[in-house]
């Protein structure tokens, strides 16, 4: 994954895996975490329109 960063940068490309990308990839364990760590109830996680 860092080298595909790295070789986007070279070229001035977008990587595979960008920020919105890895905000959909982050969002639900953060979301997940804060439930298990309090009463471990439903939580809604957001849905991000990029």
């Amino acid at each position: 994954m860092i080298r595909d960063f790295l070789d986007a940068l070279e070229s001035n490309a977008r990587p595979p895996i960008d920020v919105m990308r890895s905000m959909d990839f982050t969002t639900p364990g953060i979301i997940a975490h804060e439930s298990a760590m309090s009463d471990g109830n439903w939580r809604d996680v957001p849905l991000f329109d990029w």
